[in-house]
């Protein structure tokens, strides 16, 4: 339903879980291309406590990107709990993101305020249609 109102929206939810998925991913691969945009930008290498708790965080990205794409054609399929859920979590990552130690990871905020925006819609869309 939201899809049909707010085309831009989905496509803006779409791309930020994406490149939330570039982030989480070079993490857990070991990569330090974008080191100064996570995990406060204080790691040139990441230990293995941080590899793991990425490779969640990746797969939660995974699961969100194919909820939207999913929500999207079946708008009752998912309750609205999860929606609200889901966009408080990204609330608090942007605001995380936002007191980030490094600039660059501030940046990170945006995206994360596009995927608590979106969800929230969601909720407040399934909500009213009850």
């Amino acid at each position: 339903m939201i899809a049909k109102k707010s085309p831009l929206l989905l496509g803006l939810v779409i791309s930020s879980l994406l490149w939330n998925l570039t982030l989480t991913t070079t993490v857990v691969l070991g990569d330090e291309r974008f080191s100064n945009r996570v995990a406060g930008g204080g790691f040139h290498q990441y230990p293995l406590g941080l590899r793991l708790i990425y490779l969640v965080m990746t797969v939660f990205t995974l699961a969100l990107l194919w909820f939207a794409i999913a929500d999207r054609r079946n708008s009752q399929r998912f309750g609205s709990t999860i929606h609200l859920f889901i966009s408080l979590v990204f609330f608090l990552s942007t605001l995380v993101n936002l007191i980030s130690r490094s600039e660059p990871e501030r940046i990170n905020a945006l995206p994360a305020f596009v995927i608590a925006l979106y969800f929230l819609r969601r909720y407040k869309t399934l909500s009213s249609s009850r």
